[in-house]
């Protein structure tokens, strides 16, 4: 048997239960700090776009004047295009 030391990800707090797994069999954990914004977090995400930091990397690229192509991939740089 292995122990994994997990900490929140949002407050840095080790006071983290098991919270569950997802349908596709991932475990979930739950921060039991009261201050936490986050309650409920995993360590591997299947989706990107569940992780954090996403959200702030769209607007960035957004305002930066990518398209949408260009964002769904998550390329840093929009293409450039010969015409």
């Amino acid at each position: 048997m292995v122990l994994v030391s997990v900490m929140c990800p949002s407050c840095g707090s080790a006071n983290v239960v098991k919270f569950g797994k997802r349908p596709d069999g991932v475990q979930r954990y739950a921060c039991r700090n009261e201050k936490c914004s986050r309650s409920v977090f995993q360590l591997d995400y299947k989706y990107h776009a569940c992780e954090p930091g996403i959200k702030f990397r769209i607007l960035e690229m957004a305002i930066n004047g990518s398209g949408v192509c260009d964002i769904s991939r998550g390329s840093a740089h929009p293409r450039r295009r010969g015409y």
